[in-house]
C-alpha cells in the first residue's frame, strides 16, 4: 500500500470530521496509530438547546467525577498519591474501601456505605473505574509507580493523562475550584500563575 495515499485519506477524514462535526483528530505522541477525538464545539452545560450531544445520567456522573479528579491533581501540583486519591473519593461518598476489598457482595458499615444509585454510576466499583477506564482505556489519567527504594513496597501516584492534556483546559479546572470555594483565582497563586503562563490572563478574567 502506498503510505502517501493512506496519509491523504487520513488527512481528508480529519478535515471532514473537524468541519462537519467539530471533532479534532489528534494522534497520540506516545502510542503510534492511536488517535484521540476532541470535541471543539463550545457548549453551555446549563443550556440544553445548544448541546449537540445528550449525555445519560451515568455518563454525566462519570464525566463529573473525572473532572473532579483532574481538579484534585491540578491543585496538588500535578500529582496525587493513590492513597490520597481514594481517601478523597471516600470523603466524597463515592468510594468504600472496605467494600472494595471484600467484594461487591460484601456488607459495609452504614456510615461508610456508598449510596446504591451512586454505586450504579460506576458499575459498583469506583476503583476499577479509575484504573480500568480513566487510566487504561480513556487515558484521562496516568498511573506511575513511585520509586521508594524498596522493590517490595508498591506505591503509585496519578497525574493527568495524555487525553486530559489535550482535551481539558487548566483554566476551566481552576474556575471550578474557585466556584466551589467562592474565591478569586488569584487566591491559588501557583495554579493561577501556571494558567496565565499557558493560556493567558484573559481566560480567567472573562467571567468577571
Amino acid at each position: 500500500k502506498d503510505r502517501k495515499v493512506q496519509e491523504q485519506v487520513i488527512q481528508a477524514a480529519t478535515n471532514h470530521l473537524l468541519k462537519t462535526f467539530g471533532i479534532r483528530v489528534t494522534e497520540s505522541e506516545t502510542r503510534k496509530g492511536c488517535y484521540y477525538l476532541i470535541n471543539e464545539l463550545v457548549e453551555k452545560q446549563e443550556d440544553e438547546e445548544t448541546q449537540h450531544i445528550q449525555w445519560s445520567d451515568k455518563e454525566n456522573g462519570q464525566l463529573a467525577l473525572t473532572f473532579v479528579i483532574l481538579g484534585l491533581i491540578f491543585m496538588s501540583n500535578g500529582k496525587v498519591s493513590e492513597e490520597n486519591l481514594f481517601k478523597f473519593l471516600k470523603h466524597l461518598g463515592v468510594y468504600d474501601e472496605d467494600r472494595s476489598k471484600k467484594g461487591r457482595g460484601a456488607s459495609a458499615d452504614a456510615g461508610n456505605e456508598v449510596d446504591p444509585e451512586v454505586n450504579e454510576l460506576f458499575d459498583g466499583d469506583v476503583k476499577k473505574f479509575v484504573n480500568d477506564i480513566l487510566v487504561t482505556r480513556q487515558h484521562y489519567l496516568k498511573k506511575d509507580r513511585v520509586d521508594t527504594g524498596d522493590p517490595e513496597v508498591e506505591q503509585y501516584e496519578y497525574s493527568w493523562g495524555e487525553r486530559a492534556q489535550l482535551e481539558v483546559k487548566e483554566s476551566d479546572v481552576l474556575k471550578m475550584v474557585c466556584e466551589m470555594y467562592d474565591c478569586e483565582p488569584r487566591m491559588f497563586k501557583e495554579q493561577y500563575d501556571k494558567v496565565v503562563n499557558n493560556e493567558g490572563e484573559e481566560v480567567l478574567e472573562s467571567g468577571d
